[in-house]
Order: structure tokens, then C-alpha cells, then sequence
């Protein structure tokens, strides 16, 4: 199906007139952004409201951790996907963009805020990693410029976490549109009927879910396994090909998997006693939102929304990235079962209460009415 053409998403009554958010973004396979997309095309949005898509895929070989680059393949892709934006703009009510890593990425957004802007259409930016290391603090100067710029101009940017939010509200000021923080989410129909299943029998089990790289926390997650020789380490997900020596290395309780299938992950969360993620960047990870979702408990570093996410004591540990802090908050959960079975309680709960879809999307579908209240009539009238 061509780009621009995907079949509106749909949660309102038949009744309610048609109003359009044209996403700036990308489908499976990926990451985050990814997941965040299909789950919200194949569940729709209540109030009416109707999803297309102007799929902004990286169509260019690049390596795969290496940070974005401008060339001229870059520059043809961003100039594509302008014009399939600007092709929609005419029945569109509000323009999505979600941002992700990709930190030259952030040229092409600003140019699709001003075009929507041209066009009288409300433009929401929606950050899905650490703001500060997208084109903060370790950002060069022309892409805190491009941030700011974007910042300011956007109807709404939404973030995932309060570091970030403090963040764009330094650079927001008194001008620009309103910083809002909205959570991932997840689809409660498919993660709620899995509880996890304790597999006391065997082996304790300890999962990780990240691409796996030195940022995501991987070599600390090798190092607690040395400490811990009686725990099976599994470990999901992409490796990059300059890890491949390190990754042999790892001891003997370490089994790497690789990028599996749905299945095979769900599995894998149900036969484990808990999630270990050490990470040092992150946004709003999905790892851990499933895993809370699924009732294990979960140990792991202080960044992004994970502060937010796991409650010290009530959900799991937080520590420092260091192995021995990790080592001790992991011992500790599987040396006992009713704590465990207590903190996996609580992070259902919660997961349930504050980030399945419907409570997410509810959220995000009154933030789309008060844009929408704010369109001139003039522009509501021309659609």
C-alpha cells in the first residue's frame, strides 16, 4: 500500500465527523517508535478520531548503532517524506511527528512543523527518547539551535519522562507550545491474560530485553552473572558485530538469544523471576513497561522514565551502574519468593492502572481536542 494511504484507524461512533492526525512515523519491524505506531493504528483512538500514516523508515544502509549522518541519501529520504506531509496536510486536522535518536532528524521535523504551520494545521512533537541526549547536552550547537527552534514552534511536545520535560521547558521560556508528559503504553489485551509463571523447579531465571550494547547496560548485565554462577542470564535482542567478542566471552550461565519472535518473548518474560536493565540512556523502554505488565519485578538504573515507572521497593530495586549494586538487588528478589511474588503484584497493578492503551489513549485524545478547539474556524472551515 503506498505511503500516505494506509487505512484510517478509528475509536469514536460512526456518528462523529471524521478528524484526521496524519504520524509522522514508522511501523514494525523497528523499535519503540515502532511498536508505539502499530499499537495505536490497530487500536484506534477514541473521540472520533483517525490515524494515516507518512512512514518515515530509514531507507538508506547505515550501520546499525552508528549515529545518523547527513548525506545525500539522508537528504533524499527527509525531502520524501516533506512531500508525503505535505500531500496530507490539505484533510488534516493535526500532524503527529514522532521524534526518535536519528539527532539530524530533528532538521526534517522542524521543517514539517513549518509546513503544517503554513498550512493553519496544529503540529505535535513527540520526543520517544531522552531529550537532553537528543540534541542536548551531548548535542553539537546547531542541534540545540534545531531543538529550540522546533521546541518553540510546535503546538505541543509531548515527552516520556520529567528529565526531559524540565529540559524543553528551559527552552520553551514564555514562547512556544506546552511541554505535556504521556507514558508509553502498552496493549492490555495481549500483555493482562499472560501472567508470569514462577519456574521454581529449575534454575532462577533473569531476563534482559535492549539491543545489546555497552549503552543499554549489557556488559554490566555479563558481570552480575559471573557473580551470580547459579542464575540463568538471557539475554534478547540486536548485537551489534563489534560486540561479538565480548559477547563469547561471557560466562557459561549467559545464554544470548538474539532478536526473537513475539512468542518467543512473551515466553521469556513468563519463565523468568525478574528483569535486569542496566541501561544509561533511555526514554520510556518498553522492556520494562511489558515486564511490569507481565508481574515480574525489575531492577535498574535511574534514567529516563524509569524512576517513574519502578517504585524503589514497591516494584523493584534501582542502582547505580555498577555490577555489585545490580548483583545485591538481584540476590535479594530471587533469594525471596514473597517479595518477588509482592513487587511483580504491584508492577501489574500499576502497569494496568496508569499505561494499558485505553487509559494512554484517552490522555492523548483530549490533548488532540484542546489543539483542535484552538484552530482558527477559518482553517476548520477550508477541511
Amino acid at each position: 500500500m503506498p505511503e500516505g494511504s494506509r487505512p484510517p484507524a478509528s475509536g469514536g461512533k460512526d456518528s462523529d465527523p471524521p478528524r484526521t492526525v496524519v504520524y509522522v512515523s514508522v511501523l514494525p519491524p523497528g523499535g519503540g517508535i515502532a511498536t508505539w505506531t502499530a499499537i495505536l493504528f490497530e487500536r484506534g483512538l477514541p473521540g472520533g478520531w483517525q490515524s494515516r500514516l507518512v512512514d518515515s523508515r530509514v531507507t538508506t544502509a547505515r550501520r546499525e548503532f552508528e549515529p545518523g549522518t547527513l548525506n545525500p541519501a539522508e537528504l533524499r529520504r527527509a525531502v520524501r517524506i516533506l512531500r508525503l506531509l505535505w500531500a496530507e496536510l490539505g484533510t488534516a486536522a493535526l500532524v503527529h511527528l514522532n521524534v526518535g535518536s536519528f539527532r539530524w532528524g530533528l532538521a526534517r521535523d522542524l521543517l514539517g512543523v513549518w509546513l503544517a504551520r503554513l498550512r493553519g494545521v496544529p503540529a505535535v512533537l513527540h520526543y520517544h527518547g531522552n531529550v537532553g541526549s537528543l540534541a542536548g547536552e551531548g548535542g553539537t550547537p546547531l542541534q540545540r539551535f534545531l531543538l529550540r527552534r522546533a521546541v518553540r514552534r510546535a503546538s505541543l511536545n509531548l515527552v516520556m519522562n520529567e528529565p526531559s520535560r524540565r529540559y524543553l521547558e528551559t527552552l520553551v521560556g514564555s514562547r512556544g507550545g506546552a511541554v505535556v508528559s504521556l507514558p508509553n503504553f502498552f496493549d492490555e489485551r495481549e500483555l493482562a491474560s499472560r501472567p508470569t509463571a514462577d519456574t521454581a523447579s529449575g534454575p532462577a531465571r533473569v531476563l534482559f530485553v535492549a539491543n545489546l550494547t555497552p549503552a543499554k547496560g549489557v556488559l554490566d548485565v555479563i558481570e552480575v552473572a559471573r557473580a551470580l554462577p547459579g542464575v540463568e542470564f538471557h539475554l534478547i535482542g540486536v548485537a551489534p558485530d563489534e560486540m561479538g567478542s565480548r559477547l563469547r566471552a561471557a560466562p557459561r550461565n549467559v545464554r544470548i538469544h538474539g532478536p526473537v519472535a513475539r512468542a518467543a518473548l512473551l515466553r521469556a518474560y513468563r519463565e523468568a523471576q525478574l528483569l535486569l536493565f542496566p541501561s544509561r540512556e533511555e526514554g520510556f523502554p518498553f522492556a520494562v513497561l511489558e515486564a511490569m505488565a507481565l508481574g515480574l519485578p525489575v531492577v535498574a538504573t535511574k534514567v529516563g522514565a524509569i524512576p517513574e515507572m519502578v517504585e524503589e521497593g514497591r516494584g523493584g530495586f534501582l542502582c547505580p551502574p555498577d555490577p555489585g549494586s545490580l548483583s545485591a538487588a538481584v540476590r535479594r528478589i530471587l533469594d525471596d519468593e514473597p517479595l518477588r511474588q509482592t513487587l511483580g503484584r504491584f508492577n501489574r497493578e500499576k502497569a494496568l492502572r496508569l499505561y494499558a492503551y485505553p487509559v494512554v489513549a484517552e490522555q492523548l485524545a483530549r490533548l488532540y481536542d484542546q489543539l483542535a478547539a484552538r484552530t482558527p474556524p477559518a482553517r476548520r472551515a477550508r477541511r
